[in-house]
Formats: structure tokens, sequence, C-alpha cells
């Protein structure tokens, strides 16, 4: 359906966001910047580093990481191309750790709902971590799917009640305690991804049977036709038509027709906003309205500094007035 505020049913998305019935997929079109009233993608900032780093000449400017590789690897021999592509994913790795992007405004936005939970992501940074962190003032979970090692499920950590998460679908950078270092960067491997964490001996079962009990919203996903279908199938795990009722949010100038065409004979609803970044501003101000909060950033406490404050909330003094971090849903009111 076209997307209009005046038309859209605000008020049934807020609910089943309050009853945490709905997980967020995020992709690439939310990873966007702001340049002094220019937009840069996420993407086009890592290109722009990596061709220093591949020596690319200054006539060369890639489209995409997808094209990058597919190039760079065109006229290498067979037994060389892993590991040339595993030498884009190391420096991939070094820009983002030497050169850290800002968190996009559209991520600290999604982050400030505090209803969600879990995260589904097609991104292989972890700057949705770290706007859940920033806003909510509490360690956020990374999971990841993998070709080469042990698929992450849902069990293999502890989260603390009210704990966020962020799943990967295509692999992660590393981050702190999680050292996973691979990650989808063509089409081809997305499809491999999507290959191996439905496969039945592979398939994380925890986090397929909590994803069964919930609505998915696909916000700004961005993804290939192929690529597009594979996952929502891949993740309903099960028919999509009449079984699996969705969400899928994409700009409108963005969207393929045959996917468009695809989506709309299924049992799930189409959204089709200007961007979806304005869908996002649009769905966390109607959340705002009904649940009265006004948004927050929180700094995120040191290591250090964790255990102290959550045993005896200990209120620090700044320039702005008190901050109280707790790790305790009970504790919101207070």
């Amino acid at each position: 359906m076209p997307f209009a505020e005046e038309t859209f049913d605000w008020e049934d998305l807020v609910d089943a966001i309050s009853e945490s019935s709905v997980v967020p997929v995020v992709g690439n079109e939310l990873w966007v910047l702001d340049r002094g009233g220019e937009l840069q993608s996420i993407e086009e900032y890592y290109l722009e580093r990596l061709a220093g780093k591949l020596k690319l000449p200054d006539t060369e400017t890639p489209v995409s990481l997808n094209q990058l590789t597919i190039d760079l690897l065109e006229d290498v021999p067979l037994p060389k191309k892993e590991r040339r592509k595993r030498r884009i994913v190391n420096n991939l790795v070094e820009v983002f750790e030497e050169n850290p992007p800002e968190i996009p405004p559209a991520l600290l936005k999604l982050a400030e709902i505090e209803q969600f939970e879990l995260f589904l992501t097609t991104s292989f940074d972890t700057l949705l971590e770290q706007a859940i962190e920033q806003v909510r003032g509490v360690p956020c979970a990374t999971l990841a799917n993998s070709l080469n090692a042990a698929i992450d499920d849902l069990a293999d950590i502890k989260l603390t009640p009210g704990q966020p998460c962020v799943y990967h679908l295509f692999g992660c950078m590393p981050r702190g305690e999680f050292v996973g270092t691979e990650f989808a960067i063509t089409g081809e491997d997305q499809l491999e991804y999507l290959q191996e964490i439905g496969e039945n001996n592979r398939k994380p079962m925890n986090l397929f049977d909590y994803l069964r009990e919930k609505e998915l919203m696909f916000i700004g996903c961005g993804l290939p036709d192929g690529v597009a279908r594979m996952m929502l199938r891949t993740l309903a795990d099960c028919r999509l038509f009449p079984e699996k009722t969705f969400k899928y949010v994409e700009s409108a100038d963005v969207i393929d027709a045959p996917l468009r065409l695809f989506l709309v004979g299924l049992s799930g609803e189409l959204v089709l906003p200007a961007s979806s970044r304005d869908f996002i501003w649009q769905m966390q101000k109607q959340w705002q309205n009904v649940h009265n909060e006004s948004p927050r950033r929180v700094a995120m406490p040191s290591a250090t500094e964790r255990p102290a404050r959550a045993a005896n909330g200990a209120h620090e003094e700044n320039e702005r007035g008190f901050i109280f971090v707790s790790y305790r849903r009970e504790d919101k009111e207070a």
C-alpha cells in the first residue's frame, strides 16, 4: 500500500509493538549519514576509504561493495579468489576500526522504541548496537549467522530480562567478546548465508522458535529481488501464503517492480513510504505519543563502572542533572 501518515494504521502497529509481538528486520536504507544536508550511505562511506587501501585508480568509483568485489576478482585465478576476497573483508574491518562512522540518525530513533529487544539486520557493521547502547545505556548483545563456524543462537548467550540483542543475518564485524570476522560483501555471499541459516542441521532453533510467535517487520532492507524473496521465506520458516503475515517497508523509489508484485500477492502488508527513514521517524513519534515518553540519550557506562552502578543504583551528577542506570524493567517508573 502507498504510505500516508493520515491513513496508515499507526494505532494497530503501536499496539503490536507495545505487546512485544513485532521483530524489526532492518537494512542498509537506514544506514545513512547526514553530511550538512547531503546524505551519504554507509556503503559509500566504506567505498571511499577502501579505494585508498586497495590502491584503486582515482578514476574508478565503484557503485557498491558487490560491484567492487566482482571487478577486483574478475581476472584472479580461481585458487586465489577467496584469499583476495578475504583481503577486502579485512580492509573493511580496518576502515571501521580506524575511521568509525558516526551513528546514523535513523538507528538512534529506532533504538528509542524500547519494546524492540531483538533486532535482525542485514548490515555487517555494529552501528545498530552502538545506537542502542547510546540511547538505552545498557549493553547490547551481538549474534551472527556464519558460513565457516557454528551459527549463533539465542541460547548461546545469557540475556538478562530486557537486554537488547542484534542478530546479523549476513555475518558481522568483530565487537568486544564477539570475535567473528566473516560477513557477506556480494550478492552471492548473501544467498549462501541464507542457505546456511535455513539448513535443518545448521538452523538456530531457538531463534526460529522465537520468530515463529512474532510478526516480522522488514524496514529498508534494500536487497535485490531474489535475495529478498529468499530472506522472507527463510525467516518465515513456512509458506508465505497464506500462513505468514509480516510488514515489508521499503522506499517507493527503491523497490523493484517484480518484488513489489510478489509481495502484493502474499499475506503480508506492503508499505511504500517516500523513505524508509521517514517511516522510522513517524513510528517513533507515534510510539512516543502513546507511551508519553521523551527521547533520551544515555552515556554507556564503562565495563568497570557497570557493576557498582547496577549494585547500588548510585546517582551521578553532571551538568545536565542526574542519571539513574538500571538493568531492571521494574525500575522504569522510578
